[in-house]
C-alpha cells in the first residue's frame, strides 16, 4: 500500500510545483543576455562554448562577464543592415567596472553577446570600455526590442528610482 502511495505523491507534488510556472501566463517573457569574452582554445572544455565569428570558429568562455540584471537601461536603433535592430545597454556600476577590466585586459580578443541563447553580435575589443555603455549592433527583434521596452527603462528616461 504505501508503494502505491508514494508514486502517486511524487506525481501530485510534482504538478503541484508545476503549476506556479505556467499559471502566471499573463507576463511575457524576458530577455536572457549574457556577454562572453573570448578565452583559449585550450581552457577546460567544460568552461568554454565554440561559436563561429568573423568567419572562424573561436572559444567563449561560458560564464559571462555580463548578464541581464547587470543592465539598467536600454536604447533600440534600426540595425545599419536594415534587417532587425540594435540596443545601447546601459550597466550598473559594478557591471561597469568588470567590463573596464574585461575589456582593458582582453584587447584583440572578441565578445559576443547572446540574446535568448543565441549569438546576435560580436564585436572585436580595440580599447577598454569605461563608460558602462554596451552596444549591440545587430540582431535583435522587434519582439526582443518590445520585450525590453516592458523589462527595463530607456535610456534618458527618468526613473522612479532615487
Amino acid at each position: 500500500m504505501i508503494r502505491v502511495l508514494i508514486p502517486a505523491f511524487a506525481c501530485v507534488a510534482a504538478l503541484f510545483l508545476a503549476m506556479p510556472a505556467s499559471a502566471g501566463g499573463k507576463k511575457s517573457e524576458e530577455n536572457v543576455v549574457s556577454i562572453h569574452i573570448e578565452t583559449d582554445p585550450t581552457d577546460h572544455p567544460e568552461m568554454i562554448f565554440k561559436q563561429f565569428v568573423a568567419g572562424k570558429e573561436r572559444s567563449f568562455k561560458r560564464v559571462p562577464e555580463v548578464v541581464g540584471k547587470d543592465i539598467v537601461a536600454f536604447h533600440a536603433f534600426q540595425s545599419r543592415d536594415g534587417e532587425g535592430f540594435g540596443v545601447t545597454l546601459q550597466l550598473k556600476d559594478r557591471a561597469r567596472n568588470r567590463l573596464a577590466a574585461t575589456t582593458t585586459a582582453s584587447q584583440g580578443r572578441w565578445m559576443l553577446t547572446q540574446v535568448n541563447g543565441r549569438m546576435v553580435d560580436a564585436v572585436l575589443i580595440d580599447r577598454p570600455v569605461n563608460d558602462g555603455i554596451w552596444i549591440v549592433y545587430k540582431g535583435l527583434t522587434g519582439v526582443e526590442v518590445a520585450r525590453f521596452d516592458e523589462e527595463l527603462p530607456r535610456m534618458g528616461a527618468p526613473t522612479t528610482q532615487e
